[in-house]
Protein backbone atom coordinates (compact mmCIF):
# COMPACT_ATOMS: atom_id res chain seq x y z
CA UNK A 1 0.00 0.00 0.00
CA UNK A 2 1.19 3.59 -0.61
CA UNK A 3 1.73 5.47 2.43
CA UNK A 4 3.28 8.36 3.41
CA UNK A 5 3.38 10.62 6.49
CA UNK A 6 3.81 14.09 6.28
CA UNK A 7 5.60 15.03 9.27
CA UNK A 8 8.17 17.78 11.22
CA UNK A 9 10.86 16.30 12.78
CA UNK A 10 11.18 15.87 16.82
CA UNK A 11 7.22 16.82 16.91
CA UNK A 12 5.62 15.11 19.56
CA UNK A 13 2.59 14.95 17.62
CA UNK A 14 4.03 14.09 14.92
CA UNK A 15 5.86 11.08 17.03
CA UNK A 16 2.71 9.72 17.84
CA UNK A 17 2.04 8.85 14.26
CA UNK A 18 5.66 7.33 13.56
CA UNK A 19 5.59 5.58 16.50
CA UNK A 20 1.87 3.71 15.67
CA UNK A 21 3.32 3.45 12.09
CA UNK A 22 6.63 1.62 13.33
CA UNK A 23 4.89 -0.18 16.04
CA UNK A 24 2.26 -1.88 13.49
CA UNK A 25 5.21 -2.54 11.25
CA UNK A 26 3.36 -0.48 8.41
CA UNK A 27 5.93 0.23 5.35
CA UNK A 28 5.72 4.23 5.00
CA UNK A 29 7.48 7.07 3.63
CA UNK A 30 8.28 10.09 5.47
CA UNK A 31 8.51 13.49 3.90
CA UNK A 32 10.10 16.08 6.53
CA UNK A 33 8.30 19.26 6.39
CA UNK A 34 9.34 22.63 7.66
CA UNK A 35 7.24 25.09 10.03
CA UNK A 36 6.22 28.07 8.32
CA UNK A 37 6.36 27.19 4.77
CA UNK A 38 4.97 24.38 5.40
CA UNK A 39 1.34 25.87 5.36
CA UNK A 40 0.36 26.07 1.92
CA UNK A 41 0.67 22.56 1.34
CA UNK A 42 -0.89 21.37 4.33
CA UNK A 43 -4.02 23.38 3.97
CA UNK A 44 -4.35 22.83 0.29
CA UNK A 45 -4.42 18.99 0.84
CA UNK A 46 -6.42 18.93 4.00
CA UNK A 47 -7.99 22.16 4.26
CA UNK A 48 -5.87 22.67 7.57
CA UNK A 49 -2.29 23.91 8.66
CA UNK A 50 -1.47 21.45 11.58
CA UNK A 51 0.91 17.82 10.83
CA UNK A 52 0.84 15.30 11.17
CA UNK A 53 -0.91 14.31 7.71
CA UNK A 54 -0.81 10.67 6.51
CA UNK A 55 -1.59 9.94 3.01
CA UNK A 56 -2.85 6.67 1.99
CA UNK A 57 -2.99 6.04 -1.79
CA UNK A 58 -4.72 9.46 -2.72
CA UNK A 59 -6.21 9.86 0.83
CA UNK A 60 -5.07 12.44 3.51
CA UNK A 61 -5.75 12.02 6.85
CA UNK A 62 -4.79 14.60 9.64
CA UNK A 63 -4.09 14.77 13.30
CA UNK A 64 -2.48 12.00 15.12
CA UNK A 65 -5.79 10.60 16.47
CA UNK A 66 -7.67 9.86 13.45
CA UNK A 67 -4.61 8.65 11.87
CA UNK A 68 -4.08 5.99 14.84
CA UNK A 69 -7.65 5.23 14.33
CA UNK A 70 -7.65 4.93 10.88
CA UNK A 71 -4.31 2.27 11.33
CA UNK A 72 -6.22 0.49 14.08
CA UNK A 73 -8.92 -0.11 11.15
CA UNK A 74 -7.26 -0.51 8.42
CA UNK A 75 -4.48 -2.92 9.68
CA UNK A 76 -6.27 -5.21 12.09
CA UNK A 77 -3.59 -7.73 11.30
CA UNK A 78 -1.23 -6.04 13.01
CA UNK A 79 -0.45 -5.41 16.56
CA UNK A 80 -3.26 -3.66 18.33
CA UNK A 81 -3.20 -0.12 20.06
CA UNK A 82 -6.55 -0.17 21.16
CA UNK A 83 -8.30 -3.06 23.59
CA UNK A 84 -10.72 -4.81 22.69
CA UNK A 85 -13.14 -4.44 25.82
CA UNK A 86 -15.66 -1.65 26.05
CA UNK A 87 -14.73 -0.06 29.45
CA UNK A 88 -11.32 -0.05 28.66
CA UNK A 89 -11.66 1.27 25.27
CA UNK A 90 -13.40 4.29 26.48
CA UNK A 91 -10.72 4.87 29.07
CA UNK A 92 -7.93 4.57 27.06
CA UNK A 93 -9.21 7.02 24.26
CA UNK A 94 -10.16 9.62 26.75
CA UNK A 95 -6.59 9.33 27.87
CA UNK A 96 -5.58 10.50 24.50
CA UNK A 97 -8.13 13.03 24.00
CA UNK A 98 -6.77 14.48 27.44
CA UNK A 99 -3.33 14.55 26.93
CA UNK A 100 -3.71 15.64 23.28
CA UNK A 101 -6.17 18.54 24.39
CA UNK A 102 -4.12 19.34 27.74
CA UNK A 103 -0.38 17.99 28.15
CA UNK A 104 0.66 18.13 24.73
CA UNK A 105 -0.01 21.73 23.93
CA UNK A 106 1.45 22.53 27.41
CA UNK A 107 4.84 20.84 26.88
CA UNK A 108 4.94 22.31 23.23
CA UNK A 109 4.84 25.90 25.28
CA UNK A 110 7.82 25.40 27.36
CA UNK A 111 9.82 23.89 24.74
CA UNK A 112 9.28 26.56 22.63
CA UNK A 113 9.48 28.94 25.02
CA UNK A 114 13.21 27.30 25.85
CA UNK A 115 13.83 28.09 22.42
CA UNK A 116 12.41 30.54 20.19
CA UNK A 117 15.33 33.11 20.27
CA UNK A 118 17.54 31.19 19.61
CA UNK A 119 17.97 31.50 15.84
CA UNK A 120 19.91 28.58 15.34
CA UNK A 121 18.42 26.24 17.22
CA UNK A 122 15.22 25.76 15.81
CA UNK A 123 16.54 25.83 11.80
CA UNK A 124 18.62 22.80 13.42
CA UNK A 125 15.28 21.10 15.18
CA UNK A 126 13.06 21.07 12.17
CA UNK A 127 15.36 21.43 8.92
CA UNK A 128 18.59 19.03 9.40
CA UNK A 129 17.15 16.70 6.60
CA UNK A 130 16.56 19.61 4.19
CA UNK A 131 18.98 19.61 1.62
CA UNK A 132 22.19 22.52 2.11
CA UNK A 133 20.93 25.18 0.12
CA UNK A 134 16.63 24.70 2.16
CA UNK A 135 18.80 24.68 5.37
CA UNK A 136 20.12 28.24 4.59
CA UNK A 137 17.13 30.21 3.24
CA UNK A 138 15.22 28.77 6.24
CA UNK A 139 18.09 29.70 8.63
CA UNK A 140 17.87 33.24 7.17
CA UNK A 141 14.13 33.52 7.09
CA UNK A 142 13.50 32.60 10.57
CA UNK A 143 13.90 35.41 12.39
CA UNK A 144 11.33 37.01 10.24
CA UNK A 145 9.00 33.95 10.97
CA UNK A 146 9.67 34.17 14.88
CA UNK A 147 6.45 35.71 15.37
CA UNK A 148 4.48 33.34 13.28
CA UNK A 149 5.87 30.08 14.86
CA UNK A 150 5.48 31.40 18.04
CA UNK A 151 2.02 32.25 17.65
CA UNK A 152 1.45 28.51 16.24
CA UNK A 153 2.83 27.12 19.08
CA UNK A 154 1.25 28.73 21.84
CA UNK A 155 3.38 31.89 23.20
CA UNK A 156 1.33 34.59 21.97
CA UNK A 157 -0.14 35.39 25.67
CA UNK A 158 1.56 36.85 28.47
CA UNK A 159 0.88 34.01 30.80
CA UNK A 160 1.36 31.11 28.02
CA UNK A 161 4.45 29.80 30.14
CA UNK A 162 2.89 30.10 33.29
CA UNK A 163 0.04 28.47 32.38
CA UNK A 164 1.93 25.39 30.73
CA UNK A 165 4.30 24.67 33.89
CA UNK A 166 0.79 24.66 35.88
CA UNK A 167 -0.35 21.98 33.39
CA UNK A 168 2.72 20.21 32.83
CA UNK A 169 2.86 19.24 37.09
CA UNK A 170 -0.23 18.82 36.96
CA UNK A 171 -0.59 16.07 34.25
CA UNK A 172 3.24 13.91 35.39
CA UNK A 173 1.36 14.18 38.85
CA UNK A 174 -1.48 12.13 37.42
CA UNK A 175 0.76 9.84 34.96
CA UNK A 176 2.88 9.52 37.99
CA UNK A 177 0.08 8.19 40.11
CA UNK A 178 -1.16 6.11 37.01
CA UNK A 179 2.20 4.23 36.73
CA UNK A 180 3.00 3.46 40.14
CA UNK A 181 0.07 1.33 40.15
CA UNK A 182 1.03 -0.42 36.91
CA UNK A 183 3.48 -0.98 34.20
CA UNK A 184 0.69 0.51 31.39
CA UNK A 185 -1.98 3.22 32.04
CA UNK A 186 -5.10 0.54 31.23
CA UNK A 187 -4.93 -2.70 32.00
CA UNK A 188 -1.68 -4.77 31.66
CA UNK A 189 -0.66 -4.50 28.19
CA UNK A 190 0.60 -1.70 26.17
CA UNK A 191 -2.08 0.93 24.33
CA UNK A 192 -2.87 4.15 22.51
CA UNK A 193 -2.76 5.87 26.19
CA UNK A 194 0.69 4.48 26.74
CA UNK A 195 1.94 5.25 23.33
CA UNK A 196 -0.11 9.42 23.46
CA UNK A 197 1.47 9.82 27.07
CA UNK A 198 4.93 8.85 26.16
CA UNK A 199 5.32 10.70 22.86
CA UNK A 200 3.77 14.13 24.15
CA UNK A 201 6.49 14.22 27.08
CA UNK A 202 9.17 13.00 25.15
CA UNK A 203 10.66 16.48 24.39
CA UNK A 204 11.09 17.47 28.19
CA UNK A 205 13.14 13.60 28.60
CA UNK A 206 15.10 13.10 25.10
CA UNK A 207 14.62 9.84 25.00
CA UNK A 208 17.25 7.85 23.21
CA UNK A 209 15.59 7.28 19.91
CA UNK A 210 16.34 8.70 16.36
CA UNK A 211 13.43 10.44 15.70
CA UNK A 212 13.20 12.18 19.02
CA UNK A 213 16.84 12.85 20.23
CA UNK A 214 17.37 16.50 20.26
CA UNK A 215 20.61 18.11 19.01
CA UNK A 216 23.08 19.14 20.86
CA UNK A 217 24.44 21.35 21.90
CA UNK A 218 21.20 22.34 23.60
CA UNK A 219 20.34 26.12 24.24
CA UNK A 220 21.15 26.42 27.98
CA UNK A 221 17.36 27.23 28.96
CA UNK A 222 16.35 23.84 26.92
CA UNK A 223 19.14 21.87 28.82
CA UNK A 224 17.68 22.97 31.92
CA UNK A 225 14.05 22.25 31.36
CA UNK A 226 14.98 18.61 30.57
CA UNK A 227 17.48 17.91 33.54
CA UNK A 228 14.67 19.62 35.73
CA UNK A 229 11.66 16.83 34.03
CA UNK A 230 14.14 13.93 33.62
CA UNK A 231 13.94 12.92 36.87
CA UNK A 232 10.35 13.32 37.48
CA UNK A 233 9.09 9.29 38.28
CA UNK A 234 6.59 9.93 35.29
CA UNK A 235 9.44 10.75 33.23
CA UNK A 236 11.53 7.63 33.75
CA UNK A 237 8.44 5.74 33.08
CA UNK A 238 8.22 7.19 29.80
CA UNK A 239 11.77 6.52 29.01
CA UNK A 240 11.09 2.52 30.46
CA UNK A 241 7.96 2.77 28.02
CA UNK A 242 10.07 3.86 25.00
CA UNK A 243 12.63 1.51 25.50
CA UNK A 244 10.27 -1.94 25.55
CA UNK A 245 7.61 -0.35 23.01
CA UNK A 246 9.15 2.35 20.76
CA UNK A 247 10.90 0.42 17.49
CA UNK A 248 14.09 1.82 15.68
CA UNK A 249 12.99 0.65 12.46
CA UNK A 250 12.15 3.45 11.28
CA UNK A 251 10.21 4.82 7.59
CA UNK A 252 12.23 6.02 4.70
CA UNK A 253 12.34 9.94 5.10
CA UNK A 254 12.56 11.67 1.61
Amino acid sequence: MDIELLQFPHSHFNEKARWALDFKGISHTRTDLMPGPHRRRIQTLTGQTATPVLRIRDEYVAGSARIIERLEHDFPAAPRLMPVGAESRSLVLEFQRHFDRVLGPAVRVLVFAAIIDDSSYIPKLFASTQPLAKRMVYRGMFPFMRKLIAKGNGLDRDDAVEQAERLVVDNMATLERYARRGAYLVGGAFSVADLTAAALVAPLVDPNHPDMKLPTPMPASLAALVTRWREHYASRWVLDIYAKHRSREIGVTL
